[in-house]
């Protein structure tokens, strides 16, 4: 007799036996507070998705060399911007402290966090569970403010023997099979992970062109591992008052 395993998934149930294969299509409802993109595949929803880090933690390399870039909000509402590399092992060690500082576990530091990538900042990445390229926005906790993410870089790419910059949002974000460029709109942004800042905020939206609010992350010090909305701008909140 063949042996038949079954898992249920809320209402679905996936069978699986020696012979055969049946899977039945469920689409997993997102949890409270999340956006709705988190029962979504890249592919589904942003063409240029595949030239964003999809790969899992555990299928990279820790030695893989990602763009950090830094953005700091001045008084006057102007943007600082700068990049370093990054390796995976780095984004996991710091990954690591955050969570220990969070947690009030003290743990020795082998290397220096930048300063605009303290945990008080937004981090945002480009691939799935805090991995890939990042930003951290850092800006004067009593300010809310907007940043513009086709005005941010994120990586280089090459297609067909010219090199782009790549932005968090629109611009050129792939290659065609004929190695051509390829653009996608300007509220096509690669944000795919987002961990909030530990400071006194009051959430972290994207923002449409339009000004209309497509993903809200409400809570403080948070991780959200699965993202996948419109929106060209980032919005983060400090205090009230100064």
């Amino acid at each position: 007799m063949n042996s038949i395993g079954i898992r249920k998934f809320g209402v679905c149930a996936v069978v699986i036996s020696t012979i055969a294969l049946l899977a039945a299509g469920c689409a997993a409802s997102p949890e409270s507070g999340s956006d709705e993109s988190a029962a979504t595949t890249n592919s589904e929803k942003d063409p240029a998705a595949t030239s964003s880090n999809g790969e899992s933690a555990a299928a990279t390399p820790e030695d893989t060399v990602f763009t950090q870039t830094m953005v700091t909000v001045k008084e006057d509402g102007t943007l600082d911007i700068k990049t370093r590399p990054i390796t995976l092992a780095e984004e996991i060690a710091e990954r690591e402290i955050r969570e220990a500082q969070a947690a009030g576990i003290p743990m020795q530091k082998t290397f220096s966090v930048d300063p605009g990538c303290a945990g008080s900042s937004e981090w945002l990445y480009d691939g799935n569970n805090l991995t890939g390229n990042r930003v951290c926005i850092s800006h004067p906790w009593c300010l809310s403010e907007t940043v513009d993410l086709t005005t941010v870089p994120r990586s280089t790419l090459s297609c067909g023997g010219q090199v782009y910059t790549t932005y968090w949002a629109g611009g050129v974000a792939g290659c065609y099979l004929d190695r051509t460029p390829l653009s996608v709109p300007v509220n096509t942004n690669q944000v795919r992970s987002i961990w909030t800042g530990s400071g006194t905020y009051y959430g972290t939206y994207l923002i449409k062109d339009d000004g209309t609010t497509s993903g809200s992350y409400p809570n403080q010090n948070w991780q959200y591992p699965t993202i996948n909305v419109s929106g060209r701008s980032v919005r983060t909140y400090g205090m009230a008052a100064c």
